[in-house]
């Protein structure tokens, strides 16, 4: 479905739009109004008459259709129909605003944010320096917190080219430079379930399915009150470089994977590679047995949630789990480090995010188009009918075309009017004067009807009057 999206807040779009729709709602009262004066005053001068019920004016709201239901018939004629649709329609649009302009998330690419922490991949390679990699800090949690905001976002895992703390971020191809790749080799280890291991680190490297240059385990150790002693939810990771490497390097890991059983361990064998030319040359001068000594707790925690509800025994994906740490491993030992030497260097100040926008849905937009087109209608039916009245007007003597023009009530007042001057006060009676008429109870008479103010004083002093007289009457006849 057609909808459209716009670069503001949700709650701006909808404040526009309600102004808009209410706005447009007025104007098409406006022309409404003018419309069903003009459409009765071209009738009178084509010598017609006009039904009174036709001559309501524009009724908004539930007077439209009260009007439809007291009088038996459409308030001024077809028009009536356009005031019905333009109440329900009213309520329609400002509820319809109301609850489907929503903010959504769109791909995009979103300014990068330096005014907190951040941190950039180093451009200028360095040497002759063997550092190690720390596993904990303020760098390690900005690293870990990006992948799992982009990954949640349904963004790349890799290598950032910078990183953030912004929780739209979503990696798209420009932002990484490349990522470790970890493959299921398909090999599937069984050992006994009391074997240590220590004992399967060992067999597992002489059967070369790992490495036997830097080799780390990590594993859950449970000792009972009668000495025995469980392991499990083993996890190994061995490299193809020494502490000092003199050439990139590789990995091989094994995974244990959970089977129910106390009797058996079975573990499964992946293969990981780095797939980032520009950047190979930190594997040179990284300390590799020290990298994954620091690193390989995180990796197993991550690989086996124990005791977390909703969560398998071990995390399906083992191989974007290692791949993933690798690669904080090579965002963490790779960043810049300010200075001349080695300075922030940001060459693309945008990077991948989940950018809010309002959505308006194809509903608003089709109500937007008929109230838009609506009132435009009515605006220039409005125009017809001027041109029409005036073309009729030049044909009518001016005796009748004043008695059109002054006496021919639409709408509220001029009914008011039409009124007290069926009343007869002597002369003709303006807006102005309303406010010298009231209803209210007759004199002397039991019903109501229109008075004026002057009248009622006069009533009142003729009644003053004769009180007076009967009483001078009555003290003569007693003297």
């Amino acid at each position: 479905m057609a909808q459209l999206l716009i670069d503001l807040a949700s709650a701006h779009v909808r404040l526009a739009l309600r102004a808009y729709f209410t706005a447009l709602f007025l104007l098409l009262s406006f022309f409404g109004d003018r419309c069903c004066l003009q459409r009765t005053k071209l009738l009178l001068y084509h010598r017609r008459r006009v039904k009174i019920t036709q001559m309501t004016g524009w009724l908004s709201g539930t007077h439209a259709a009260f009007a439809f239901t007291i009088l038996r018939a459409s308030p001024a004629g077809l028009l009536g129909a356009a005031m019905i649709f333009a109440s329900v329609f009213g309520i329609v649009c400002d509820l319809a605003v109301s609850g489907l302009v929503v903010t959504t998330a769109v791909i995009s690419r979103c300014p990068f944010n330096t005014t907190g922490p951040y941190t950039v991949l180093t451009v200028n390679p360095f040497s002759n320096v063997y550092t190690e990699v720390p596993s904990a800090g303020g760098t390690y949690n900005l690293i870990t917190q990006a992948q799992a905001t982009s990954q949640r976002n349904g963004g790349l895992d890799g290598i950032y080219r910078k990183v953030n703390g912004d929780l739209n971020f979503r990696a798209t191809s420009e932002d990484i430079v490349g990522s470790w790749i970890c493959d299921d080799t398909g090999v599937h280890r069984n050992f006994a379930g009391d074997l240590l291991p220590q004992n399967i680190t060992t067999i597992l490297q002489d059967e070369g399915l790992l490495f036997n240059e830097s080799v780390v385990p990590e594993f859950q150790l449970n000792t009972y009150s009668d000495g025995t002693i469980v392991t499990g939810n083993l996890f190994i990771w061995s490299a193809s470089q020494g502490h000092t490497p003199t050439a990139p390097w590789s990995v091989r890991a094994a995974v244990q994977i959970p089977n129910n059983s106390s009797t058996e361990k079975e573990m499964k064998i992946y293969a990981c590679h780095l797939n980032a030319t520009s950047i190979e040359w930190l594997l040179e001068w990284m300390y590799v047995d020290v990298a994954l000594q620091n690193w390989v707790a995180a990796v197993q925690g991550v690989l086996y949630p124990v005791n977390v509800p909703n969560t398998e025994d071990v995390q399906t994906g083992q191989g974007l789990i290692i791949a993933s740490n690798l690669n904080n491993i090579m965002m963490n030992f790779g960043r810049a480090w300010g200075g001349p030497s080695n300075p922030f260097t940001i060459t693309d100040p945008t990077q991948g995010c989940l950018a809010p926008r309002a959505q308006v849905p194809w509903a608003i937009l089709t109500l937007f188009g008929i109230v838009t087109v609506g009132t435009v209608a009515m605006g220039i039916y409005w125009v017809v009918l001027i041109i029409l009245v005036h073309l009729a007007r030049a044909r009518s003597p001016a005796a009748y075309v004043n008695a059109i023009e002054d006496h021919t009530p639409n709408g509220l007042f001029t009914w008011m009017l039409q009124a007290t001057n069926f009343v007869g006060v002597g002369k003709q009676v303006g807006c102005t004067g309303l406010k010298r008429w009231f209803f209210g109870p007759v004199p002397h008479r039991q019903t109501v009807g229109l008075q004026t103010f002057e009248e009622d004083d006069e009533q009142v002093g003729l009644v003053g009057i004769q009180t007076v007289r009967k009483g001078m009457a009555v003290t003569n006849y007693s003297g």
